[in-house]
């Protein structure tokens, strides 16, 4: 079969029974300034109070440091202390000129004790300085889409320039916790750090959500007097992860708010599969090979939905970047998958070929063919070229 465009695009109609949107149970009643309930894969605000009201983030800024440093630096480099790092105000790992310490023990340090001087060493380290990782930090934010934050320093302490939103901060955590170190890191109870001294100091993690809320996966507490008390952290029910954002709390009301938010998204809300990794797709013929071709997702991909959803129409769009022509070899991308919910795109995957497929032996007679053709059609052209060559060999 011969195909006339690279571009093949097939949409199939499935009927399945999955959610119109519908309307929540309203979100519980909080008494901290903004928060944030979201989707931890994407980011998505699915509910929240003030969401886009700028607010000082304190330490749950050194979640978008850790993501820099995770991105930008080896974590087998030694860090050397400086001078500006050592004399950092609030939580400190009391790290002294000159001492040296791995980027991986100092990422323990941020996050699970909340260090500011580790905060700063690491941001030099990465820099060179704290102005130029500011830099890298705000344009970092914007990637990601957190365009009302501005960060002046890895560690949150206190600045009339240094702010955020709870759905800003919702967006960097999402990003951050992609990867498997944060991950590990931010759901870590107590970390025991070894110092230059060969001693050994046993860090204990503030964030009272990892004993006392079932399911918490992670997460960055902070705390200034400007800000309050702050939380971003994510918890996991079934096939379910949300996260939370609470900003400007007082006292154990950070706590008792952010587990209500979790827990209303729990009772409210549900994740929704399109397709999982591996799964067949559609099958396809190829041209020039003897069967056709099993195409299969590259990624999981499921949304968040509020619950009591029913008869939404998914359609799916694959879009091939090549045309299927053999051979094709297992693993080989050839194109994406969107699916949509209601006409609304929800997430894009590869297209992915499921078993390597051959070229037909018959396809090369056609050289054959055609060369003998192309010998025949000049022997007409110039026969006298052919009885010159005849009569020289005789």
């Amino acid at each position: 079969m011969r195909y006339g465009l690279c571009i093949l695009m097939i949409s199939v109609l499935l009927l399945l029974t999955i959610a119109n949107p519908s309307e929540a149970a309203a979100l519980p009643s909080i008494s901290s300034k903004a928060a944030a309930l979201f989707d931890l894969e994407s980011g998505e605000i699915l509910a929240g109070k003030n969401t886009d009201v700028k607010v000082y983030p304190a330490s749950t800024t050194k979640v978008l440091t850790a993501l820099l440093v995770v991105e930008l630096a080896d974590l087998s480099d030694m860090v050397t202390i400086s001078r500006n790092a050592e004399h950092q105000e609030g939580t400190a790992l009391y790290c002294k000129e000159g001492e040296q310490y791995p980027v991986r023990d100092l990422l323990y340090a941020m996050l699970v004790l909340s260090a500011n001087d580790v905060a700063v060493a690491l941001a030099e380290h990465v820099a060179g300085s704290v102005a130029d990782f500011a830099a890298i930090m705000n344009e970092r934010a914007r990637e990601l889409g957190a365009f009302n934050s501005n960060f002046v320093n890895p560690s949150g302490l206190p600045h009339e320039d240094h702010y955020t939103t709870a759905e800003d901060m919702a967006k960097i955590f999402s990003a951050a916790f992609k990867h498997p170190l944060i991950r590990e890191i931010t759901s870590t109870r107590v970390y025991y750090i070894s110092l230059p001294s060969g001693e050994k100091r046993a860090l204990v993690n503030g964030n009272k959500m990892l004993t006392e809320y079932e399911g918490t996966l992670g997460g960055k507490t902070g705390y200034t007097s400007a800000a309050g008390n702050c939380i971003v952290a994510a918890a996991r029910k079934g096939n379910l992860k949300l996260g939370v954002a609470v900003f400007k709390a007082q006292g154990a009301a950070l706590w008792e708010d952010a587990k209500a938010i979790l827990d209303y998204g729990f009772a409210n809300w549900c994740s929704i599969a399109f397709i999982g990794k591996e799964q067949a797709v559609t099958a396809l013929p190829v041209r020039y090979g003897e069967e056709k071709v099993l195409l299969v997702a590259g990624a999981d991909l499921q949304v968040t939905r509020a619950k009591g959803e029913q008869d939404l129409q998914v359609t799916w769009e694959l879009s091939l970047n090549t045309q299927l022509q053999a051979p094709l070899t297992r693993g080989q991308v050839v194109g994406e998958i969107t699916y949509f919910l209601d006409g609304q795109p929800m997430g894009t995957v590869d297209a992915v070929v499921a078993h390597d497929v051959a070229r037909s032996w018959y396809t090369y007679w056609e050289v054959l063919l055609i060369a003998g053709c192309v010998g025949v059609a000049l022997r007409f052209i110039n026969p006298k070229a052919s009885d010159s060559h005849s009569l020289k060999r005789r």
